[in-house]
């Protein structure tokens, strides 16, 4: 007599297991120091009286238009500064044509300045911390220093005439060119300290 037997076989399902090889972390990107400007545009910290260095007070008839900046370097690296641009416009108002205008305005002197009189640039090494501080000289058309009139002094007072400060540095951090930018106009009455607004452009740095 035939007999079929069923029987169950006890097998076990093989498990596959997917094993994810671990990647390293990326590298995180050189530290990097920055040039930066150490607060707003400063009025003159003194003047000279009789060859004497006095504290500033304010502009007077006859004294040279002209504002300081002052400069830090963020970082572990030492840097390398030199060459840049700066100028100081006196505007009629503070409106957004009037900067644009004044932008393609600096864009021209300055390409034209390079071209006609290329100089070579003083590379002066910086260290992370205070990087000095420079100024901006008004000058009139024909390029001399700009001197104040009363109508200047009473224009700047009520905001008939805006003074405009533009500075574009180059820097180098780790051998790799960069910028640093800004304008800022001052706001009526325009006496010190002075408060100072940034424009409608020409802030941007790399």
């Amino acid at each position: 007599m035939l007999r079929i037997i069923y029987c169950r076989l006890n097998r076990e399902v093989p498990t596959i297991k997917v094993i994810t090889a671990q990647k390293d972390a990326p590298s995180p990107p050189p530290a990097r120091t920055y040039l930066t400007f150490d607060g707003p545009i400063r009025f003159p910290q003194g003047r000279y009286v009789d060859s004497k260095m006095v504290p500033f007070g304010n502009f007077q008839v006859g004294d040279e238009l002209w504002f300081d900046y002052y400069l830090n370097a963020v970082g572990p690296n030492p840097i390398e500064t030199g060459g840049g641009a700066r100028a100081l416009y006196l505007e009629p108002d503070s409106t957004f044509e009037t900067q644009q205008a004044m932008f393609t305005d600096f864009a021209a002197r300055l390409k034209k300045e390079r071209k006609e009189h290329p100089v070579k640039e003083v590379i002066k090494t910086v260290m992370p911390g205070p990087a000095g501080w420079d100024s901006v000289l008004g000058h009139d058309k024909n390029g001399k220093a700009f001197a104040l009139t009363a109508n200047d002094l009473d224009a700047l007072q009520k905001g008939t005439q805006v003074a405009f400060v533009i500075v574009e540095l180059k820097y180098r951090d780790r051998g790799k060119l960069h910028h640093l930018r800004t304008c800022q106009f001052l706001q009526p009455p325009a006496i010190p300290p002075g408060i100072w607004h940034f424009c409608d452009g020409f802030t941007k740095s790399d």
